[in-house]
């Protein structure tokens, strides 16, 4: 979980203090902003702030500072897709999932990637691509999504 891995760090040399966020204010989940206990949803937050920035060209807040950001991330909702250029050409199903993705409560976003990708209408290739761990790389390469077992 990419969320948790600076949290579980068990190296002499920390490049954070323990208790601190670190994280990009940009694509950073409400719970990451208010300090609060981080886990998959986080991570799914932030993919669903990934794949809005991905299809629209636009990110879906707009803030000038870290401080903006994190309160729009906590408080705003995001700028609807459709509103967007481009995002007005986003099927209606990916929209719907980026937007559950991007909902302030960790408990209203999805329970896994898996769900996520099935909403987001490329469930079928998603899966033979997780079940078979290998995600492709966007440049015709492959890499694993974990080490084998």
């Amino acid at each position: 979980m990419i969320a948790k891995a600076f949290g579980q760090a068990t190296q002499v040399h920390r490049w954070t203090a323990t208790g601190t966020t670190v994280a990009t204010p940009t694509y950073m989940s409400p719970e990451q902003a208010m300090a609060r206990e981080i886990g998959p949803a986080t991570d799914l937050y932030s993919v669903g702030v990934m794949a809005y920035e991905m299809l629209t060209g636009k990110l879906p807040f707009a803030g000038n500072t870290a401080w903006e950001w994190a309160t729009q991330h906590m408080t705003q909702a995001p700028i609807p897709m459709d509103t967007t250029p481009l995002g007005a050409h986003v099927p209606a199903q990916m929209r719907n999932a980026i937007m559950k993705a991007l909902e302030k409560l960790p408990e209203n976003r999805f329970s896994s990637v898996r769900e996520f990708m099935d909403a987001f209408g490329s469930g079928k290739l998603a899966s033979g691509l997780v079940s078979s761990g290998v995600i492709t790389s966007g440049r015709g390469g492959t890499a694993p999504l974990a080490a084998p077992e």
